[in-house]
């Protein structure tokens, strides 16, 4: 396991092996989504491309329903 893994775990008073279950499965929330994104040092769209990758294209599929 990489030691940064363990690091970022700690920060979100995680166990590792929880870190990495919910980062798998994107059953992260906001706000550990947002220490994971700092740490990596994303920028905003960064983080859109990497935890939102549907957001865009559902929200253009909610405007063509309801207009």
């Amino acid at each position: 396991m990489c030691p940064s893994t363990v690091k970022l775990a700690k920060i979100l008073r995680l166990t590792p092996e929880e870190f990495i279950e919910k980062y798998k499965t994107n059953k992260l929330n906001l706000g550990q989504i947002a220490v994971t994104a700092n740490f990596m040092d994303l920028s905003m769209e960064q983080t859109m491309k990497k935890f939102f990758p549907d957001f865009m294209y559902r929200r253009s599929v909610i405007r063509k329903e309801r207009g």
